[in-house]
């Protein structure tokens, strides 16, 4: 955890932040931890669009 919080410029505490709902990152930072955790960030929007598609559905 300590050298993903280094590589994105943030203290670990921030990170623990996060993972329990204490704040949430910046887009750069959010950017930042999806390279370093390697995630397809392409499918990652694509999954975000089909589930906002879907809730549209839902609604309807």
């Amino acid at each position: 955890m300590q050298q993903m919080a280094d590589k994105i410029g943030v203290s670990l505490r921030t990170i623990e932040n996060w993972e329990t709902d204490v704040g949430q990152p910046r887009i750069n930072q959010f950017l930042e931890i999806c390279i370093y955790c390697s995630v397809d960030i392409k499918g990652l929007i694509a999954q975000i669009r089909q589930s906002e598609a879907e809730q549209k559905d839902l609604k309807k």
